[in-house]
């Protein structure tokens, strides 16, 4: 009897997506001045003892500048000693500073040419393996030097860079492989001459294949064959809310599996577009491709427009990309003051859009949730059932004097015009401080310094009362007819 032999067969290797990531440096300049003034009572304070200006922050650390008058150490003979010290922050923090002294009463020269008269200046770049040391020169300048100057005044300007380095993982955002081959419908996509289904998209007519489309998307097989999966014999169909050149690439991405060479560039506003297209027609790896693109180009100009995108599909990665870049330092400011912004900030605090004729609850703003409804319910009292009373409930919100300038804080950070006419126009009646009802408009409301403009409110029931007419009966008074009482005779 022959030995049989067992062979087992290895599967096929796997290869891997390429991963990547980004080295970002960041630099924040600063410039601090430190004024001494009569410097000659400093002498003989004492070799090692020195003084320091107040401490400044730039670029997460903290520091300070440090004069020792009569020197760091006795080696240094006539001159005075001069540190950058820093005080606290990262270890291994990265910098180029410029130390220099300044005559502080040349101020016509410095306007005439931007200049002022120096006496001694010191370069340089540093590491810090961590915080408590100091970087600088132990015999800066000598003393009689110093004396030079007018009243034996002078400024200590140090200008300071911060080198801030970080790594981005550009592949946060996973992408799943491809299961359809890159050629499997690519040449159907090319030659569209036996296609089914005319797709009309703001008026242009762009061709497709039924069977292709239902079998890549929930949503257009029900739209072609129905809940039953029967075909509904459909030839045309229309899409509307969407640009053309937006379905052209979400349909080469149905045939192909991949993104068309036009969207690997710089596209960031079409891509962002192609995102919401994805996830109306339920292809999910369409989506997280277009979340890693723009994870990869957030800069000042679309993070705003990436922000609202990521929030309003409840994009979590691509959410916390965008605020790791606000986070950065200086980034902030530059973002807020970009046309983007301003537009993201009506949705920010008020929310989406809701009109008459809208699906209830649409979507509150990011603001109005946090800070402004937890600080009201923080501030709130428990111990007042059953709504916490004051700013935790909204008949008593007005009571607490908190209320006011919490309100006042949350406006300025929602300093917005907003244009829209359903919004200014919108009314609400209230009682005036005499009692009296009111009617009050939102474009009445938006001036600081005007107050608002209040209308009296002509409701013909408000002060009605009923009058008795002729033939009316009149009203019992009690749970039934009351017999009259009458004296006895004698």
């Amino acid at each position: 009897m022959a030995n049989s032999a067992s062979f087992c067969s290895s599967p096929d290797n796997e290869i891997l997506p390429p991963t990547s990531s980004r080295c970002q440096t960041q630099t924040i300049t600063a410039t601090h001045n430190f004024k001494v003034t009569n410097f000659s009572r400093l002498d003989g304070m004492g070799v090692g003892n020195f003084v320091s200006s107040s401490t400044f922050r730039v670029g997460g650390g903290d520091w300070s500048i440090h004069l020792y008058p009569d020197g760091w150490k006795k080696t240094v003979g006539k001159a005075v000693s001069l540190f950058l010290a820093f005080l606290d922050g990262p270890p291994g923090t990265r910098i180029k500073y410029k130390l220099s002294f300044l005559d502080c009463e040349d101020r016509v020269e410095e306007e005439k040419t931007g200049k002022r008269r120096t006496i001694r200046v010191k370069c340089g770049t540093h590491t810090f393996g961590s915080a408590g040391n100091a970087v600088g020169s132990k015999a800066f300048v000598k003393k009689s030097k110093l004396r030079e100057f007018p009243r034996s005044s002078f400024i200590i300007r140090c200008v300071l860079t911060v080198y801030k380095t970080r790594t981005d993982d550009t592949f946060a955002i996973m992408v799943p492989r491809s299961k359809l081959s890159k050629y499997y419908f690519a040449h159907m996509l090319e030659d569209m001459e036996d296609a089914d289904l005319t797709v009309i998209v703001s008026g242009d007519l762009i061709h497709a294949h039924k069977h292709i489309l239902a079998a890549r998307s929930e949503v257009f097989r029900a739209q072609l064959f129905g809940n039953n999966g029967e075909e509904m014999h459909i030839k045309r169909i229309k899409v509307d809310d969407m640009e053309p050149s937006v379905f052209e690439g979400l349909r080469h991405f149905i045939y192909t599996d991949s993104l068309p060479e036009s969207y690997h560039g710089d596209e960031t506003a079409a891509v962002q577009q192609l995102l919401v297209a994805a996830d109306r027609y339920g292809l999910k790896r369409l989506r997280l491709m277009c979340e890693q693109q723009l994870c990869s180009w957030i800069d000042v100009q679309s993070v705003a427009a990436t922000l609202n995108l990521a929030e309003r599909y409840k994009s979590v990665p691509l959410k916390d990309a965008c605020l790791r870049f606000v986070a950065c330092q200086d980034v902030l400011s530059v973002v807020m003051e970009t046309q983007g912004f301003k537009q993201l900030m009506p949705l920010l605090f008020f929310g989406e859009p809701y009109r008459r004729g809208d699906l209830p609850d649409p979507g509150p703003g990011t603001i109005q949730s946090v800070p402004h409804g937890t600080v009201r319910q923080w501030t709130g009292d428990p111990r007042q059932p059953p709504n916490n009373e004051d700013m935790g409930n909204f008949y008593s919100a007005a009571c607490d004097t908190v209320f006011y300038a919490h309100h006042t804080n949350v406006y300025l950070m929602c300093n917005t015009d907003i244009a829209g006419l359903d919004w200014l126009n919108a009314a609400f009646i209230l009682y005036h401080e005499d009692g009296r009802l009111v009617r009050v408009h939102v474009r009445d409301c938006l001036s600081a310094s005007t107050p608002p403009r209040c209308l009296d409110v002509d409701l013909p029931w408000l002060n009605a009362r009923p009058s008795m007419e002729a033939g009316t009966p009149a009203p019992a008074t009690g749970g039934g007819c009351r017999r009259r009482r009458t004296r006895p005779c004698g």
